[in-house]
């Protein structure tokens, strides 16, 4: 019996260090967690913010752009007279790029 009784409190010692191993380790994983999360966050956050420096893009031109392939021929006073017109459609405008109207 006595030696009964100087197993018992060993093995309980033994279980109550392996319950205060196993706690000191799952706050460890825990805490490790939570600290790769935040710093997750962290460098996600850092990598979501936009440059300061955005500026507008700004309009160019005048450009030209030809409205019609040929000249465009018309008589002012009629059949007959020497009075006509010779012109060629063209449009100026202003664009990002020359590339808009040439498409």
């Amino acid at each position: 019996m006595v030696d009964a009784k100087k197993e018992a409190p060993p093995e309980a010692g033994k279980a109550a260090e392996g319950e205060a191993q196993k706690k000191s380790k799952a706050a460890l994983v825990f805490g490790g967690g939570a600290l790769g999360l935040v710093a997750l966050g962290f460098i996600l956050s850092q990598m979501a913010v936009p440059s300061r420096e955005q500026r507008a893009p700004e309009l160019e031109g005048p450009f030209m752009a030809k409205l019609s392939k040929d000249s465009i021929q018309v008589n002012l006073a009629g059949q007959g007279s020497k009075r006509y017109l010779v012109m060629q459609l063209q449009a100026e405008y202003y664009a990002y790029d020359e590339s808009y109207v040439t498409r």
